[in-house]
């Protein structure tokens, strides 16, 4: 008989609103992994942090504010945001179906889309006055808005490039997590 394997709890976080917020790694188990439990619902996060770093206030604080807003929005992967201008969604919809076409649907567990409105209410400093905001901090998406993650090819990047170019829209690459899509006048 198999010995269990015994899944360590990383911290448990209580919020206000959603109440005891519970991280078990699952590294040992699914290579990095995370399984988040809350109000009685288990979903798994990818986060990008061993079990060690999850021991830091500091980081436990950032991982429990992602999670609240996966709790607050249901999004824990590449949907529409709500509030997008027709520019907005025709850029979502362009990136959408570069990613489809490229089976890079794979989020690494975090929201990958953000309307403007969004993005402001968050206090970051990079990609005002976009048309919409991608968010690649893991996952199969960063490869198609850095030349970072792209490398050594860049066939990626330049296939989403020219994608939006040709819908009307130019990308910046604002920090290296996410890029601001903007359109080209």
């Amino acid at each position: 008989m198999e010995a269990t394997k015994t899944v360590p709890v990383a911290f448990e976080h209580d919020h206000p609103e959603f109440g005891k917020i519970q991280l078990v790694y699952l590294g040992a188990v699914q290579g990095g992994d995370w399984q988040v439990t809350c109000l009685e619902k288990t979903f798994p996060m990818r986060f990008g942090i061993t079990l060690e770093q999850a021991a830091d206030p500091l980081i436990q604080k950032v991982i429990a504010e992602q999670v609240v807003e996966v709790l607050e929005t249901g999004d824990t992967n590449n949907s529409m945001p709500v509030d997008l201008s027709p520019e907005g969604v025709k850029a979502y919809e362009t990136v959408m179906k570069v990613l489809t076409e490229h089976g890079a649907l794979y989020t690494g567990g975090c929201k990958t889309f953000y309307a403007p409105s969004d993005w402001k209410r968050r206090g970051e400093k990079y990609g005002q006055g976009a048309t919409l905001i991608v968010v690649y901090d893991g996952g199969d998406v960063g490869q198609f808005f850095s030349l970072d993650k792209a490398y050594p090819s860049y066939k990626t990047h330049t296939t989403m490039t020219e994608a939006l170019k040709a819908a009307g829209f130019f990308v910046e690459e604002c920090t290296g997590w996410y890029a601001a899509i903007y359109v080209d006048k």
